[in-house]
């Protein structure tokens, strides 16, 4: 905003992860844009079961084969090793953001083979 004297900039603050509950939080990593070095779909789920877990509430990481609908130059599957998170017994796949998801394809289409849940420290 600009008024007649000066310029007044308004900052918006981000709550603080220990403060934000579980739905604010998987929506934040689900903003975060996909790396396949720093911030991958295992780095993902880690970050969603340890948010979970520090609030009581029960979570696990699952690591899997995956296939994606989409096929390299439109004949060769890609198949993937690929984690998600189930929270409360509820599927968290948040790999892709929100801009990826519409370049790409949806979390959702993603076919799962062999799931493994990886039981943490209880």
């Amino acid at each position: 905003m600009r008024s007649g004297t000066g310029s007044i900039q308004v900052k918006l603050q981000q709550p603080k992860v220990a403060e934000m509950t579980t739905e604010q939080y998987i929506e934040q990593v689900h903003r975060e844009p996909f790396s396949l070095l720093h911030n991958n779909c295992f780095h993902q789920a880690l970050k969603l079961v340890r948010k979970a877990r520090s609030l009581g509430i029960q979570a696990n990481v699952v690591i899997c084969i995956s296939k994606a609908p989409k096929k390299l130059w439109g004949f060769i599957p890609i198949v993937s090793p690929h984690a998600y998170a189930i929270i409360d017994g509820v599927k968290v796949d948040v790999a892709l953001s929100p801009e990826q998801e519409k370049k790409y394809w949806k979390n959702t289409e993603r076919r799962i083979y062999l799931p493994l849940k990886i039981r943490g420290k209880r």
